[in-house]
Formats: C-alpha cells, structure tokens, sequence
C-alpha cells in the first residue's frame, strides 16, 4: 500500500499532497480507499481540480467514464466533462493513449497513479492551450475487494513541462 511518505517524496504540488492524505485517511485495512465514504466538502478548495471515475461497470479494456469534474477540468476542456469517456476528450493530447493504458493499469492492478507530464490540446474556440498537467489517482472500493470507482486530482498548466513525461504506480 502507498504511503503518505512516499507520496510527499513524489509530487510537486501542494494540493495533491492534501489530497493524497485526504484519500489515505479512507482506506479500508491499509487497502484501497472507499470513495463512497468520502465527503469531498472536508477539502472544498481542492473540489474544483477532483474528478471521479465510474467504474462499477469496467471492463479491463473499457473507456474511462466520468463520473464528476470540478470546474478546472470545465474550464481546462471548455466544456462540463461529466458523463464523458476519455478517448473523446483526449484526442489531441498526444501522450493520451499511453496516459489512459496506464489508468486503466492502475484500475485493473489496484495501484495509486502520478503523472507529470506535457499535455497540450487547445479548447475548441482556440482561446486556450493547455502546457503541462500533475495528477494523482487512486482506484477505490466499497468492499475492499473490487474496483467500483476511482479518485484522482489534477493540477493543468499553462507552463511548458520541461524533460521526460513522468509515469509511476505506487
């Protein structure tokens, strides 16, 4: 299981790290976390950078489905993104494919999931390209056993990544 030490030791941002804890704190016998426990008001000022994944009905290779999106991910797609699979919001990313494999790694693996890494794609009107992106994830379940939904949060930047994308299971 993952530690909040390993964790601190990994990301960059602030937030993920409060939000790391946050999911820690709801993990059933140092297992996957219960997101149906949750109460994402006791961190309301990461909301807007959370998405959940709906996963009741995954299969190894399936789509990813949004379940919930803060307002970042609205503001970063131009659009609200809930209720959308992930093949049809990344195609102009050009790391998705590898991004969305190692998701589904994760989902299929149990593993907790970073990501830095260069992520552009611009909003449909143009008003917008997208530089960089840092994401933690965390498959969940509500019996300790299955996968039934998953957790993750993202910080977008407009500045350049610079260096090698960054892809780790925990």
């Amino acid at each position: 299981m993952i530690t909040q030490e390993q964790i601190d030791n990994t990301v960059g941002w602030k937030g993920l790290k409060e939000f790391s804890a946050f999911v820690l704190s709801h993990c059933q016998n140092d297992y996957l976390p219960d997101y149906e426990k949750m109460d994402l008001m006791k961190i309301p000022h990461l909301v807007p950078y959370v998405f959940v994944l709906d996963l009741r009905n995954f299969e190894a290779n399936d789509e990813l489905l949004y379940n919930f999106a803060g307002e970042k991910h609205t503001e970063a797609h131009g659009k609200n993104i809930m209720g959308d699979n992930t093949s049809s919001l990344y195609e102009q990313d050009k790391s998705s494919g590898e991004i969305f494999t190692l998701y589904r790694k994760a989902v299929n693996e149990h593993l907790t999931f970073y990501s830095k890494r260069h992520s552009e794609f611009s909003i449909d009107d143009g008003t917008r390209t997208l530089k960089s992106t840092e994401s933690l994830f965390f498959p969940c379940s509500s019996n300790g056993i299955n996968v039934n939904w998953g957790i993750g949060c993202v910080c977008f930047g407009i500045n350049p990544f610079e260096g090698d994308n960054i892809f780790i299971h925990f």
